[in-house]
């Protein structure tokens, strides 16, 4: 089975400070020889309500 290169990334939070994760975990995706073709982050921050975190759940477009 080939496996395929690439890589989305998705990652849930309650603060605001993923960019350094994302980032860190790319290069070592692509390092590997990975293509990172989206990342999305969902968090919990500037007093979200679980409603207004499904909406934005609901408009990621992949």
């Amino acid at each position: 089975m080939k496996k395929s290169k690439e890589k989305m990334l998705f990652v849930t939070l309650g603060g605001n400070r993923y960019e350094d994760t994302l980032d860190s975990m790319s290069k070592e995706i692509e390092e590997k020889g990975g293509n990172v073709i989206k990342t999305i982050a969902i968090t919990k921050t500037n007093n979200k309500t679980e409603a207004d975190i499904a909406n934005e759940i609901n408009q990621i477009n992949i």
